[in-house]
């Protein structure tokens, strides 16, 4: 890694100690960073460790480890006797370049020894370990990884625990399961793929996480309701009518200055002259207002009296 350049994330394939012997950094658990060392190269080993369940009593093992995981807990400190850890450590390096048969029992021996001391030193000093939220870490991994083939078996054997505690504590919080949620996100992502590119189906489906866009099209529908192609038209046709039902005097009022409004005095309606069109209100009330003039001017003449003089 070059100078100011990040770590992306990684998820360890299995539990670890990490073990820094010179140099700071800043380490990153899921949401929690720890600061280490004090100078600027990172000098570390990283021990890799599965655990597995023996017989007799799996089942019995199985459950409790359900319930209270400590291959799970994570925790960071300072050691005060970091010697005897580093001469575990060391000891541990050595015998496992040996690859012979007898180094790995004696490996196994070595690892034990040192999570005892480094357990011992962590209860000494009163450090809890800190308990992950499966929940915050399944969604983080949802998110992450919501492009790839994913079931439920397979984000619990990556979470470590069983697909039933999962669901559980995933529907509690997140008040729906975790394959539902999977598929939402997944929607939410193709939707913005779909209004902001001019990508296909097929091209959406893949890069989202359906193996074609028949199967993009069928999941889109259980969740929006429509098909993409129908969903995209309805957005654009809303889009439009907006801007279209907005006045034209709003319009022109962000553009320039509002025309000069007359008013006429009759039942104050009024005109306007916009861009060189006449556009008059109350036609069919001046209209009824003129017959009825005409009415009475026809009526007046026909009741006024003769002409005693015969004149024409």
């Amino acid at each position: 890694m070059s100078k100011g350049e990040e770590l992306r994330s990684y998820s360890l394939p299995a539990s670890a100690f990490l073990y820094t012997l010179r140099g700071s950094a800043r380490v990153r658990l899921d949401d929690s960073i720890h600061k280490v060392g004090r100078f600027h190269v990172l000098e570390y080993y990283i021990i890799l460790y599965k655990s597995t369940l023996a017989l007799p009593g799996r089942k019995e093992i199985a459950q409790l480890l359900e319930k209270e995981n400590p291959f799970q807990n994570q925790y960071a400190f300072a050691p005060h006797y970091p010697l005897p850890l580093y001469d575990k450590v060391k000891l541990l390096e050595q015998e496992w370049r040996e690859a012979s048969g007898l180094g790995k029992l004696h490996v196994k021996a070595l690892f034990q020894q040192l999570v005892y001391e480094l357990l011992q030193q962590l209860y000494r000093q009163g450090i809890e370990p800190l308990k992950p939220d499966l929940v915050s870490q399944a969604v983080a991994y949802i998110r992450e990884y919501s492009s790839r083939s994913m079931t439920l078996e397979s984000i619990a054997e990556e979470l470590e625990c069983s697909t039933g505690h999962l669901s559980r504590l995933f529907k509690n919080k997140m008040h729906t399961s975790p394959i539902h949620y999977l598929g939402q996100v997944r929607i939410d992502r193709a939707v913005q793929l779909l209004m902001q590119t001019d990508a296909t189906l097929q091209e959406i489906a893949e890069s989202v996480g359906y193996p074609d866009a028949h199967s993009l099209s069928r999941s889109f529908k259980k969740y929006k309701g429509l098909s993409p192609v129908r969903f995209k038209k309805e957005r654009q046709h809303h889009v439009r009518k907006q801007d279209q039902d907005m006045p034209q005097t709003s319009l022109t009022y962000a553009l320039q200055q509002t025309p000069f409004t007359r008013y006429t005095d009759i039942d104050y309606q009024y005109r306007y002259n916009a861009e060189g069109d006449l556009f008059m209100h109350g036609r069919v009330k001046i209209t009824a207002m003129m017959i009825m003039l005409c009415l009475s001017l026809m009526l007046g003449a026909c009741s006024a009296p003769a002409n005693t003089n015969g004149s024409s």
